[in-house]
């Protein structure tokens, strides 16, 4: 299915690329700005893009950042074979973050 969905693309442009990567940069550079109770996770096993970056965005942020790093998991976790543990991760960051909105209020 993944393979014939043509929304799926194998190929970026050289701007794309450009564009993903000044922005990557952005982001880690503005990172002090997020307050924010963000999820984030990276399959360990992308070959698209780096894990790396997402680890170092998390260390910088580690009070507002949840971070998982997810072994055996590739570019699309939602549509990976370990989406279960995914969805799992998900709901629980969830459920937590609610809990902490109702129990401060």
């Amino acid at each position: 299915a993944f393979g014939q969905d043509p929304l799926v693309q194998s190929k970026a442009t050289i701007g794309t690329v450009l564009f993903t990567q000044a922005a990557g940069q952005f982001v880690l550079q503005n990172a002090h700005k997020i307050k924010l109770p963000v999820l984030l996770y990276h399959g360990q096993a992308d070959t698209l893009i780096d894990p790396a970056p997402s680890q170092q965005l998390a260390e910088l942020v580690p009070q507002h950042i949840t971070f998982y790093s997810l072994e055996q998991v590739r570019h699309e976790p939602h549509n990976d074979t370990e989406q279960a543990q995914v969805f799992s991760l998900i709901t629980q960051w969830l459920n937590t973050q609610l809990g902490a909105t109702v129990a401060a209020s």
